[in-house]
């Protein structure tokens, strides 16, 4: 927890660090407290009076850092609150837009608007906000705008507020902005005041805007009656200064009111040591034309920074003050304001510069270090003087006079009295940069918990922001205001500091540190997380079409998906049963569920993995799967994530959970089931509900039973981590929680699963008719594990990585990567040799020879390794118990009961049913009271488990099921009964009992067998899959009462990578290499298919046929499947042998088409170099380049078009490259492309430009690019639809802004009449309008059919797109061909909101139509009955009589 002040860093020169220090200064103690600094005061007393704007005239943040300012801070009243509030809330929201600002807090200078000053450092802009808080209901009427007496006082008083707007203009350099924030209401009366000012709404930007019933901004405009009387109350200071000054010129006498002024007249006037007084010599006529001069050049004076003074430019002094001067408006002034700018644009000194060098003299003068700038002088207040000046020409006979007072007139004790002269253009200057803010929340703290809740939503996991209360809101808000107060104290008299994004990142910070003490599981979450790939099975649909508006007048979307045939080749498994694991009728029916339970899972593994080959499976990255959520969730409500276990299914989940509840779409949920499983509430009572309860705060409890209730509508997301790790006392209470969720459609769901339970969710799914999809996360790469290796061991992966690290990590790649692709395998490893890397780092081994020899000895054969993972690094208890390599040091006596007690805790965990008796026996019960005691003492720090809310839990299920698998041998007669059903049961605890029996006595189990039968055929599985070679041999040699068909085996054994059984299976039971397995494939097709290399190897070896075609579904090659997958290693080893590669699968696919789709760069370098075929057209006339495009593999492109790839090849329906790179938005492609000159107009056969591609899916870089190089604007498609069109149609607001700076034709027509407006208008999107409309879109188009835009919108009830038209004046009584008016059409349609809109408008509500339909026949006649009663209550012609009773068609 700590704190910061930007001021000070800037400022002071001590800092000490702690808490509650002081430091002695100049022989006394002074302290100032800021969190955790200590600042000397002494220290910065000098800077900061040199910095207090009250001692400037200027504020200009160009040329002067924003670092402190004067101020009078109040506080303790109901309006003081408020306002602080509002500073907070600004401060949070323009950090999170990423403004770089600066914010005062009751800053003096700036006189009546001194509430909250902001400056925008990029656009320039200062933003004056007064803040007006009422604690009682009250509305703001004409007298409080206008005020017809007491001008100098009010809330909203707009006399008082202009007179300040004079005063403070000149102080701030940069554009400025006002705005009167309130929560008061304006009195309807208003709206008849228009005699003296109309009202109408604004934008303002988004930090300003609050999603509050009513609030809304607006805009005044005076009347010229209200201008004149604001200007002649303004200039009631100026006049009486006028009448003082001809008074004392004509009878020489000071009155009082010339002495209020005289601070002001000290540059006007000039007085002697007599008291002769007469006017300064530079009270002349220079005025009149430097005061029109500054009225032209102000607009642009921001811009005119300060340049090198030209060598031959002279602005000293001027010789003579009455030299001759440009008459205004003549050309001659024209000119020289030219050259005024081209000076400051461009350094030109041009003729008329040297010309009026004595006038520009007048205004502009060099620094100190040579710069040309303007004057002070140069500012509002010349238009003073001049104005001042003409009137007492006027009125004066001699302007030379000089007269003798009785007493002296400057005296020394000078008191400034502000003088101001305003014209009209001042007061409209002044409304149009004024804001009325009005009827804005009463209270602001719930804007402030939102905006603490959207930066939380950037960090804190979904699982954590659940829990927070509303308390921890209050308490957060309270520390804002806390550390805000503190930062204003920061201070030296009234000097404040301006407060930026620095104040917001320090207070985040001491928050952030606070939720962590309140929830330490944060502490140990591993941040180490490597971005994956994710698979999935594609929807005959495809998922992002978007909807067409269904009008009568529209022709539906321009844009044709492109169907990748290649992509879709329709093979699955038909029989997907395993051969020989059928049982005969003498076998019990629990075996037979054992056997059918394993042919389950296989078949939906091998399923899953060919269907990929096969082009129904596609991967994304899991960046893509987040973003791609939204959209999966409008066709499918849950998702379901399986894995295998140790790949890191839980960290993706929180990855995912994370990413998505940044995104902002609604609230989002992580729930850890093996957690809440057994969650009751706080009386005990269990339901399906009552589960998440333990899980969430209060609040969110209420969220989602109210969504469940239906009493609100919000969007809610909920992941559920571990289906498979509920117990199945506890499954039905899960199941029918999800049963529960899935009942409302504003609830989304996320589940993640290890496989094997993929088929009990499918049952689930389908008996509850929920549409869901499902996804699988891959195993690591070899680039994910190099990565990981990366960055748990604090090496820079993307510059100056060391030299050796690049060995090392590789060599263990190479050596292990069938383990490592498990990611819970990378992490041990990356703990385990991490100390060894060190060594190794650190070694004088110079010669690769000499590394290579070395990494050998280092890296020992595979089972050894497969040792050292599981039991080395399992067996370390405490940190201090490992030499940072898994080796345990055997002097420390920590172990004792170590495997015993991880054992207990294992069955435990996972609820082993079958081993309950296990749990039972007393001795073993107290050993478990025991573990419960001792980590509440936190004497547990076993790197396998963690504590959790008094619960214990393995940091991944797959370090339980090795203790239970150890369990299992250990206590093999105590258990025998159990151990065949829990191996059924529980796959992984199978596996790690299987390779126990492997590397134990074989004899040993031979003579168990021989007691009792338990070896059964099902082994024979479990042997293939777990490549316990000895085990295999010993049952296969049971007097072959356990054979299984060998092809079967086989198929099982390369699945798994079981290469001991793959060599046994070809060299001694002769299964031929090229067997064909299920599906058609061939054993090298599944090698590759999972990822095998070393299988691949030993099937090559053995003489498989390299160019092996699949036998039932596509004839893919090996090479196709190893290029589709990125396989480079393998792609490699098949080029070395001679594979085939430009080898055709029967949809025209070549390998390379494969490589460029999925975008593995170095596989298309290889086939490249290898000469594949760079143009080979697949079905639909696809290349390889088109495939790169479509999917933005940049990199690719590049090779392609170094290997000069047909850059404009026409794929059917005409698609070039270029429309595939435009259509999905690959901004890099697009450009390369480009470079090399692909045509930029193609046009499809619905004659679409790329143009039109990228408009239609509001791609706006792509969009900018192509308009950049001159594509056509208003090209025109099929139906004469032009991108603006298309824009429109599909809401792409910021497309739409760069095609109308384009100059592209806003009124462009369909062949149905129908303009960019109508368009934008039937569909909704109320940007796109307010942009059309802002532009001078014709808002009266008349398509076809006579439809207006307003009829589209009315029909379609879009009531903001109508409230928009009908502000733009759009014609509300507009008939169409059956001479319907909008209002026919929004009753037709049952639109209530835009009826009540219309009537409020004056629609004529007895229109006739055709017929002479009413609106309210039409209401009738299609049932809508809150239109009906509207109508009714408007007092419409209940008795209208249509010319027959017939049914109105529209």
């Amino acid at each position: 927890m700590y704190g910061k002040c930007q001021f000070f860093e800037d400022c002071c020169k001590e800092r000490v660090f702690g808490a509650w220090q002081t430091e002695k200064t100049g022989g006394k103690l002074s302290q100032l407290r800021f969190g955790y600094f200590i600042f000397s005061v002494e220290t910065t007393q000098y800077f900061i009076c040199n910095m207090l704007h009250s001692k400037q005239n200027v504020i200009d943040p160009e040329t002067t850092p924003l670092v402190a300012y004067e101020s009078s801070i109040k506080s303790g009243t109901h309006g003081d609150v408020y306002q602080k509030q509002l500073a907070q809330l600004l401060l949070l929201r323009l950090t999170r837009e990423g403004k770089d600002f600066n914010l005062a807090y009751e800053l003096t200078f700036a006189d009546k608007f001194d509430d909250v000053v902001l400056y925008d450092k990029e656009a320039k802009q200062w933003t004056f906000i007064q803040s007006k808080h009422a604690d009682k209901y009250s509305r703001i009427d004409l007298n409080g705008l206008l005020p017809n007496a007491n001008r100098e006082k009010g809330d909203f008083n707009l006399y008082k507020y202009f007179t300040s707007y004079m005063l403070i203009r000149d102080r701030f350099k940069g554009k400025l902005n006002f705005l009167l924030f309130t929560n008061k209401k304006l009195d309807n009366k208003l709206k008849t005041a228009v005699d003296k000012i109309s009202i109408d709404d604004r934008g303002v930007d988004e930090y300003l805007r609050f999603t509050f019933k009513g609030a809304t901004q607006k805009v005044l405009t005076p009347t010229d009656t209200t201008i004149q009387s604001i200007m002649k109350y303004t200039n009631e200071d100026f006049y009486s200064l006028v009448d003082a000054l001809k008074e004392l010129f004509t009878t020489e006498i000071i009155t009082n009111e010339l002495r209020k002024y005289k601070a002001y007249l000290s540059d006007i006037l000039q007085e002697s040591g007599n008291n002769h007084i007469s006017f300064q010599d530079a009270f002349n006529d220079s005025l009149i034309i430097i005061a029109e001069l500054y009225k032209v050049l102000q607009p642009e004076l921001h811009n005119m920074k300060p340049i090198v003074k030209p060598p031959k430019f002279n602005v000293n002094k001027p010789k003579n003050v009455y030299a001759s001067y440009p008459l205004v408006g003549s050309q001659d002034f024209d000119n020289l304001i030219a050259a005024i700018k081209d000076l400051f644009r461009s350094g030109t000194v041009s003729a008329h510069l040297k010309k009026y060098e004595n006038l520009l003299a007048l205004i502009l003068t060099t620094t100190a270090n040579g710069q040309l700038v303007f004057k002070d002088t140069f500012n509002w207040d010349l238009i003073c003087k001049a104005e001042l000046y003409r009137k007492l020409k006027t009125e004066l006979s001699d302007m030379n006079k000089k007269v003798i007072t009785k007493e002296k007139l400057f005296d020394g004790k000078d008191k400034s009295h502000p003088v101001l002269y305003a014209e009209a253009s001042d007061v409209r200057e002044f409304f149009a940069l004024l804001t009325l803010s009005v009827h804005q929340p009463n209270d602001l703290e719930p804007f402030i918990v939102e905006e603490l809740h959207l930066w939380m939503r950037q960090w804190l996991r979904p699982d954590v922001l659940g829990k927070l209360t509303e308390v921890d809101d209050k308490n957060a808000v309270r520390d804002l205001d806390d550390y805000f107060d503190e930062a204003l104290q920061c201070k030296q008299g009234n000097s404040k500091p301006y407060l930026g994004q620095d104040f917001v990142t320090q207070y985040f910070n001491r928050l952030r540190f606070k939720i962590v003490e309140m929830y330490p599981i944060l502490n140990v979450t591993n941040q180490l997380y490597i971005n994956r790939v994710i698979t999935f099975e594609k929807e005959e649909k495809e998922m992002h079409q978007s909807e067409s508006l269904e009008a009568p007048q529209f022709d539906g979307k321009m844009i044709f998906e492109v169907n990748l045939g290649f992509r879709r080749i329709d093979s699955h498994i038909n029989n997907t049963s395993i051969p020989g694991l059928e049982m005969t009728n003498n076998k019990s029916h629990v075996v037979r569920m054992i056997a059918s339970s394993i042919a389950e899972k296989m078949k939906y593994r091998i399923h899953e993995r060919i269907s990929l080959l096969n082009g129904t499976y596609e991967e994304m990255s899991d960046m893509q799967f987040v973003a791609n959520l939204k959209p999966m969730f409008s066709h499918n409500r849950c998702l379901v994530l399986t894995a295998e276990p140790g790949i890191g299914k839980t960290e993706l989940l929180h990855y995912v959970a994370l990413e998505y509840q940044k995104l902002g779409s609604g609230a989002v949920f992580l729930f850890h089931l093996n957690r809440i499983q057994d969650s009751k509430d706080v009386l005990g009572n269990v339901s399906s509900f009552d589960i998440l309860k333990s899980a969430l705060s209060p609040k969110n409890v209420e969220l989602i039973q109210n969504v469940l209730n239906k009493k609100n509508d919000d969007q809610i997301t909920m992941l559920f981590d571990g289906y498979d790790e509920i117990h199945e006392k506890n499954r039905n209470k899960i199941d029918n929680l999800l049963e529960l969720l899935i009942k409302s459609k504003h609830i989304q769901l996320v589940i993640s699963a290890r496989s094997h339970k993929k088929k009990s969710l499918q049952n689930f799914f389908q008996k509850h008719n929920l549409n869901v999809r499902y996804f699988s996360l891959e195993p690591f790469s070899s680039k994910n594990i190099y990565d990981y290796l990366a960055q748990s061991w604090e090496e820079n992966e993307i510059c100056d990585v060391n030299p050796k690290f690049n060995t090392y990590s590789k060599f263990l790649i190479e050596k292990f990567y069938s383990l490592c692709r498990v990611p819970l395998m990378t992490k041990m490893a990356s703990e385990i040799y991490k100390s060894r890397y060190e060594l190794f780092k650190a070694l004088n081994i110079i010669d690769e020879v000499g590394e290579i020899s070395y990494l050998d000895k280092e890296f020992l054969e595979i089972e050894h390794i497969y040792k050292t993972f599981i039991e080395k690094c399992l067996e370390v208890k405490t940190e201090d118990a490992c030499d940072g390599i898994g080796k345990v040091d055997l002097h420390k006596q920590i172990l004792d009961g170590f495997y015993v007690d991880h054992q207990l805790l294992a069955i435990k965990f996972l609820d082993v049913d079958e081993l309950k008796f296990v749990i039972k026996n007393p001795k073993n019960k107290e050993t478990l009271d025991r573990i419960q005691t001792d980590h509440k003492e936190q004497f547990e720090k076993s790197i396998l488990v963690q504590f959790i809310d008094d619960e214990v839990f393995f940091t991944h299920y797959s370090y339980a099921e090795y203790f239970v698998a150890n369990y299992l041998w250990e206590h093999f007669d105590y258990v025998q009964k159990a151990i065949k059903k829990v191996l059924s049961s529980f796959p992984g605890i199978r596996k790690f009992f299987i390779k126990i029996i492997e590397k134990k006595d074989i004899s040993f189990v031979s003579e168990i067998d021989e007691e009792a039968s338990f070896f059964s055929e099902e082994f024979v599985l479990w042997a293939c899959e777990s490549n316990a070679i000895e085990l295999l041999k010993f049952v296969l040699s049971k007097k072959n009462q356990h054979r299984k068909n060998e092809k079967e085996m086989l198929h099982i054994a390369i699945i798994n990578g079981s290469d001991k059984i793959c060599s046994y299976l070809i060299n001694y039971c002769q299964v031929h290499p090229d067997v064909e397995l299920d599906g058609g494939y061939a054993p090298l097709h599944m090698a590759i298919l999972f990822s095998q290399r070393h299988i691949v190897q030993l099937l090559l070896e053995n003489g498989a046929d390299i160019n092996i075609r699949n036998a039932k579904s596509n004839s893919v090659t090996p090479l196709h499947f190893a290029c589709q997958n990125g396989h480079k290693e393998v792609v490699e080893i098949l080029i070395r042998r001679n594979a085939n590669i430009d080898a055709l699968d029967k949809n025209n696919v070549t390998s390379l088409h494969l490589a460029c789709l999925n975008g593995h760069k170095e596989v298309v370098e290889i086939l490249v170099h290898e000469k594949a075929n760079i143009d080979a057209l697949a079905e639909m006339k696809f290349t390889p380049l088109h495939l790169a495009c479509c999917n933005g593999h940049k990199e690719v492109v590049e090779i392609l078009v170094r290997e000069s790839a047909n850059i404009d090849a026409l794929a059917e329906n005409k698609y070039t490259p270029l429309h595939l790179a435009c259509e999905d938005g690959h901004k890099e492609v697009v450009e390369i492309l480009i470079r090399e000159k692909a045509n930029i107009d193609a046009l499809t056969e619905n004659k679409c430009t790329p143009l039109h591609v990228a408009c239609g899916n509001g791609h706006k870089e792509v969009v900018e690019i192509l308009a950049r190089e001159k594509a056509n604007i208003d090209a025109v498609a099929e139906k004469k639809f032009t991108p603006l069109h298309l824009a429109c149609q599909y809401g792409h607001k910021e497309v739409v802004e760069i095609l109308i700076r384009e100059k592209a034709n806003i009124d462009a027509l369909t062949e149905n009449k129908c303009t960019p407006l109508h368009v934008a208008c039937g569909n909704g999107h109320k940007e796109v309008v307010e942009i059309l409309a802002r532009e001078k879109a014709n808002i009266d188009a008349v398509a076809e059919k006579k439809f207006t835009p307003l009829h589209l919108a009315c029909q379609y009830g879009h009531k903001e797109v109508v409230e928009i038209l009908i502000r733009e004046k759009a014609n509300i009584a507009a008939l169409d061909e059956k001479k319907c008016t909008p209002l026919h059409l929004a009753c037709k349609d049952g639109h209530k909101e835009v009826v009540e809109i219309l009537i409020r408008e004056k629609a004529n509500i007895a229109a006739l139509a055709d017929i002479k339909f009413t609106p309210l026949h039409l209401a009738c006649q299609y049932g809508h009955k809150e239109v009906v009663e509207i109508l009714v209550r408007e007092k419409a012609n209940i008795a209208a009589l249509a010319e027959k009773s017939a049914h109105l068609s529209i």
